[in-house]
């Protein structure tokens, strides 16, 4: 088990029901791809995105479930 504070490399987009999470290393275009899932929801190409986390977050298991939180710093940014 994770300790409680680990965060992960990574930006987290939920499209539709699912979430996406897109992992690498800093500077590897995360962002990028996040915010073309975001893009891709204005235009109707997918049926749903928010973001969830950028850059950093949280991935626990969560009675069976993994469950994505943003790292609290940069909860709400991108």
């Amino acid at each position: 088990m994770a300790r409680p504070d680990a965060t992960i490399h990574a930006s987290a987009v939920l499209v539709g029901p699912k979430a996406v999470v897109i992992r690498g290393p800093s500077g590897s275009g995360k962002s990028r791809l996040a915010w073309d899932l975001l893009i891709a929801a204005t235009q109707g190409l997918v049926p749903f995105a928010r973001l969830v986390a950028d850059d950093r977050a949280y991935l626990e298991n969560h009675a069976g479930r993994l469950v994505v939180r943003p790292a609290q710093s940069l909860a709400g940014m991108i």
